[in-house]
């Protein structure tokens, strides 16, 4: 089943460029093409990930390799729906490369033998990652609508009225779309880490805390929702909020980084669970 992975990241490469393509070519047919292309790319995303599942009689997230690719898909899930509420074409043009982004990444990810898979604990590590990567793939769809909201800011500020400026929309509607990836991806975010901690300490033991990954997932956690407070309690708005949220996911992508290369019990045997 492995060709389908690759089939899926091909096809999801080839549509990231119609993408780009489209961004300077302002063309339905691309961009069109480019969406077509990419729902069958996620669609063999999503078989992949379930033929996996099925092989491992786990959840199909139990590994950062299938974990970085299942964000990718919800991300792609994503692009469709908001595009769809919406209606931004040039939002694949900034969420899509942030999902073939994880496809690469998992590439270079620790793996997990299959037989520690067997005796996973699937219900609540099903619980755990599904909430921490929808959390997580809304605060990305949040960086993408940010940048979209500082390009049309500088767009408006010099008084280009380009071909970028035309096909954004206006700067209220991206807050909006900014507003709620982050007022839904927040609660979501730390069920997630709640449920992880819990588990985490039934399963661990003392000294759970100390594991790298939990460190900078919670020190994640605390920028969220510092994030999160300042545009509830609307402290921080406009061009500050979306700078915010883009500083914000760049350390994220940048944690996912680090935690591929750092030891972490998340990686071992008993992280899962098993006995």
């Amino acid at each position: 089943m492995r060709i389908l992975y690759e089939l899926s990241v091909t096809v999801n490469f080839i549509a990231l460029i119609l993408f780009f393509v489209f961004a300077y070519k302002k063309n339905r047919s691309i961009f069109l093409a480019a969406s077509s292309l990419l729902a069958a790319g996620t669609l063999m995303l999503i078989f992949f990930l379930a033929i996996q599942g099925v092989q491992y009689r786990s959840q199909p997230v139990t590994t950062p390799f299938l974990s970085y690719n299942f964000l990718a898909m919800l991300i792609y899930l994503l692009y469709f729906l908001f595009e769809f509420r919406f209606k931004i074409p040039l939002l694949g043009t900034f969420l899509v490369p942030v999902g073939f982004f994880l496809n690469i990444v998992s590439l270079f990810s620790r793996n997990v033998q299959a037989a520690q898979l067997k005796v996973v604990s699937p219900f609540l590590l099903g619980i755990h990652t599904g909430f921490l990567m929808l959390g997580e793939a809304l605060f990305i769809l949040a960086f993408a609508s940010s940048a979209m909201y500082l390009i049309q800011e500088k767009n408006l500020k010099s008084k280009r009225f380009n071909q970028w400026y035309s096909r954004l929309p206006s700067l209220g509607r991206l807050e909006e779309m900014t507003a709620l990836g982050v007022s839904a991806g927040f609660p979501l975010l730390t069920t997630g880490l709640l449920i992880g901690f819990f588990w985490a300490a039934k399963v661990w033991g003392p000294g759970w805390y100390f594991d790298p990954k939990v460190i900078l997932s919670t020190a994640m956690w605390m920028i969220y929702a510092w994030l999160f407070y300042s545009k509830v309690a609307d402290r921080i708005r406009g061009r500050r909020f979306a700078v915010a949220v883009v500083w914000c996911v760049v350390l994220i992508l940048l944690s996912f980084l680090v935690t591929s290369f750092l030891p972490s019990i998340h990686t071992l045997k008993q992280s899962y669970g098993a006995k």
